[in-house]
C-alpha cells in the first residue's frame, strides 16, 4: 500500500532518511534488500534535487548527497548545478533581506513583493515559490523584515514577540 504525505517533504527530511537508509545498507542483509535500499536512496536524491535548502549548511549537505548519489553524466551534473545555484541565489537574497529596516510598513511590504514574496491570503505571512517564509515586524523607529524557511518559522515568530515589545 503506497502512502503519500499530506505536506511537502522538506530537504532536511530527505537528508535524514537518506542517511539512515544508507547506514542500514551496511548491515548484514540479503543482497536483494540492499539493492532495493540503494535504489530507494537514489530516488531520495532525485527528489532532493527539487527540494529547497533551508540554510547554507543544508545546502552543503544537499550538494554532497547529490554528488555522491547521482550519476556523473552531463545532464545530471547540469541539473545538480542548476538546483544548487537556485538555492544559493535564494539564500543570498534572504541574507541580504533579513534585518532590513524601513520607515513604513508599506515600504517593507513592497520590498518583500519586489524580491518574490507574496502575501498569504487571510494572514500576515509572506511566502515565495520555494516555501521561504518572511514577515514585517514593528520596532521602535520603523519596520524590520525577517526571513526564514517554513521549518524556521518558529524562530521568526518568537523573534516577532521581541519586536512587538520594543514597539510598545
Amino acid at each position: 500500500m503506497q502512502q503519500t504525505a499530506d505536506r511537502a517533504t522538506s530537504l532536511s527530511q530527505f537528508l535524514y532518511t537518506h542517511e539512515k537508509l544508507r547506514n542500514l545498507t551496511r548491515g548484514p542483509l540479503p543482497r536483494a534488500i540492499v539493492d532495493e535500499m540503494v535504489h530507494t536512496a537514489h530516488g531520495i536524491a532525485v527528489r532532493a534535487l527539487d527540494a529547497p535548502a533551508a540554510d547554507w549548511r543544508e545546502l552543503s549537505r544537499k550538494a554532497l548527497l547529490l554528488l555522491d548519489e547521482l550519476p556523473y553524466e552531463p545532464e545530471w551534473l547540469d541539473r545538480i548545478c542548476d538546483s544548487l545555484s537556485e538555492d544559493a541565489a535564494r539564500l543570498e537574497l534572504a541574507d541580504r533581506a533579513d534585518g532590513q529596516t524601513f520607515e513604513t510598513l508599506k515600504e517593507a511590504e513592497e520590498f518583500l513583493s519586489d524580491i518574490g514574496f507574496r502575501l498569504v491570503p487571510d494572514s500576515c505571512d509572506w511566502r515565495n515559490d520555494a516555501g521561504d517564509d518572511a514577515g514585517c515586524y514593528a520596532f521602535e523607529g520603523g519596520y524590520c523584515v525577517k526571513s526564514g524557511t517554513l521549518e524556521s518559522a518558529g524562530r521568526v515568530c518568537r523573534g516577532a514577540g521581541a519586536f512587538a515589545q520594543a514597539a510598545e
